[in-house]
């Protein structure tokens, strides 16, 4: 452009100049004779001088080094994006929102009639047993009202049903300690006996053989041999023995006896603690009963069905609630999390189970806990509404459901594993199919079939 410039100023000096202004015509140009007696010429001579020579001159184009290299470059990178037309690939994704939740889903504990919380037993993310208490409800309005009362009657009951247990207890320790004596009195009454029957043995023995020697006296008595007074005296002494043997049967009869009272005394006392045990059970059973029922005027305790994990309590101490109204939420124990993904009937036409789906939690924001992986195991065969899914998500319209196994349980960052909550919602992105660059930007479909020419054009807005 410079060099143009400096052409077209010299050539203006060289026009402007007369010393350098010569006659040459142009070749089939003739130079007009000027008339006879007229000294100005028929055209100016800048005229001529414009007819002879072109405006610009001569003008060359050069081309610099570096257009070159320009140029090189251009074609490489076509090159470059024709190839990538043929092997990069765009996926499809079709949006979806979900919820992470167990197997089984949700087990709802819900009011079964209007009142208002009393108190609350459990806390999210506690493990409750079979049976535990977890909620308490006013029956009505006027039994809060009437709560102070029943709850001191409440009180008053169980303090009368502790002190009868006390009671209860030490009856049976006054029974015990007098069914131990009865049996020390047996015992020694066993000693004794024994003793008097080992006496009566010895006495017995002594008696048969004072029978023999008496026999053998009145023989020779009879005889001669002996006198009558050593007879009689053997007589006497058998007679002594046979007392003391008499006495002795009599202390082991007695003896005996006693023993026989002692055990069925034994027994009564057995009896009468038996008898006492059932009669406090009775009377335990009658205050529980009263207890139960100013209970029940006042409030009513929902227990856990089976043993659970508390995934959310959606009420508070205080709060009216409604009959059918969802107070919390159980899960199983040690329940394996899935994602239950929702999409709309354009988005879930060419789903197939395998596919991979990305998810971005909105409890653990993606930009600083990435996105959690999760891989389509069902989907459901027909669009469901709203009104027929168990899920705390605001959808609108029919939609799919779509069970996706998840590929981690707990979420990493910072060096940690932070566990995965039931009940987490989520946004999803589920790649349905994947185009060559060329296809995409062409709108063009490796098999028509598989979905229609709206999803085409969604796939390549994304």
């Amino acid at each position: 452009m410079l060099e143009l410039v400096f052409a077209l100023q010299a050539r203006s000096r060289e026009l402007n100049d007369p010393s350098k202004n010569t006659s040459r015509i142009r070749p089939g140009l003739a130079r007009p004779a000027a008339p006879a007696g007229d000294a100005s010429p028929l055209f100016r001579a800048e005229a001529v001088r414009a007819a002879r020579e072109p405006l610009h001159g001569r003008v060359a184009i050069v081309m610099p080094p570096s257009t070159v290299f320009a140029a090189g470059l251009c074609l490489l990178s076509l090159a470059l994006l024709a190839l990538a037309a043929f092997v990069v690939e765009v996926p499809q994704r079709a949006p979806a929102v979900g919820v992470l939740m167990p197997p089984g889903g949700f087990l709802k504990i819900v009011a079964l009639e209007p009142g208002q919380v009393i108190d609350l037993r459990v806390s999210e993310r506690e493990l409750v047993a079979a049976g535990q208490p977890l909620v308490t409800l006013g029956s009505d309005r006027n039994a809060v009202d009437r709560a102070p009362l029943s709850a001191s009657q409440i009180r008053s009951l169980e303090n009368e049903l502790g002190l009868q247990r006390i009671a209860a207890r030490e009856r049976q320790r006054i029974q015990a300690s007098r069914m131990a004596a009865v049996d020390d009195e047996v015992a020694n009454a066993d000693v004794r006996l024994g003793i008097v029957a080992m006496e009566l043995e010895i006495q017995t023995a002594q008696s048969r053989l004072l029978r023999s020697r008496y026999d053998r006296l009145a023989r020779l008595a009879s005889e001669g041999n002996v006198s009558s007074v050593q007879r009689d005296d053997a007589e006497l002494q058998l007679l002594q023995a046979q007392a003391a043997a008499a006495v002795l049967r009599r202390q082991v009869a007695r003896i005996g006896q006693e023993r026989e009272q002692l055990l069925r005394a034994r027994t009564g006392l057995a009896d009468e603690s038996g008898l006492q045990q059932i009669d406090s059970a009775i009377a335990g059973e009658r205050l529980l009963r009263q207890v139960a029922a100013l209970e029940a005027v006042v409030n009513r305790h929902l227990q856990a069905p089976r043993e659970a994990v508390v995934a959310r309590i959606g009420v508070r101490p205080g709060q009216v609630v409604q009959a059918g109204q969802t107070l919390m939420m159980l899960h199983k124990k040690d329940a394996q999390l899935e994602a239950w993904l929702y999409l709309s009937s354009t988005n879930a036409g060419s789903l197939q189970a395998g596919q991979a789906v990305e998810l971005r939690l909105d409890a653990y924001p993606h930009q600083m806990f990435g996105t959690q992986r999760a891989t389509v195991a069902s989907i459901s065969g027909l669009a469901l509404l709203p009104s027929e899914l168990d899920v705390p998500l605001a959808l609108g319209g029919p939609v799919f459901e779509v069970r996706a196994t998840l590929e981690r349980q707990y979420v990493r960052a910072r060096g940690k594993d932070w566990p995965l909550i039931a009940g987490t919602s989520f946004r999803a992105d589920v790649v349905q199919q994947r185009y060559r660059l060329y296809e995409w930007l062409l709108r063009l479909r490796r098999d028509p079939a598989e979905s229609s020419p709206a999803d085409s054009v969604k796939a390549a807005d994304a």
